[in-house]
């Protein structure tokens, strides 16, 4: 009998390579959408904007730092926020207006969703992961996040 060594829960899985390669052809899709009509041009330049830059980082680095596919649906997660954001802009957008008269809100609270999906996923999953694969922490205080 062959032992394999397991390499963690932060490596990726080889049975879901497809992966980042669907949530590249999806996000591309729905980029080209939320740019059709948008409300204002510009709002949708500078909201789209971190996607343009990351994405390209994202294809490039791949094989040398490869994320979990949780890591690549949290980002297009958010990348999803963003670009429902920048095709209404924030004020604007539907699913605000209906939080908004759920909850008996003053105003479209949508840009909240944008902080809470950029803070929380996002920022705290990729850290978590950057220290876990890099082993940047010492002793085994990374596994417990």
């Amino acid at each position: 009998m062959t032992w394999v060594r397991w390499p963690g829960p932060m490596a990726p899985d080889p049975r879901t390579r497809w992966t980042p390669a669907l949530l590249l052809g999806l996000g591309a899709l729905c980029l080209g959408l939320s740019a059709l009509g948008a409300h204002d041009r510009i709002t949708w330049v500078l909201e789209v904007l971190p996607i343009l830059l990351g994405v390209p980082v994202l294809v490039l680095t791949r094989r040398r730092f490869p994320l979990t596919s949780l890591a690549y649906v949290l980002i297009f997660v958010h990348a999803l926020v963003l670009m429902v954001g920048g095709h209404y802009t924030y004020e604007h957008v539907p699913l605000g207006f209906w939080i908004q008269r759920a909850l008996h809100l003053r105003r479209n609270d949508y840009d909240r969703i944008g902080h809470f999906a950029q803070a929380s996923f996002l920022r705290l999953w990729l850290a978590r992961f950057c220290f876990a694969a890099r082993r940047w922490c010492p002793g085994s205080g990374c596994s417990s996040w």
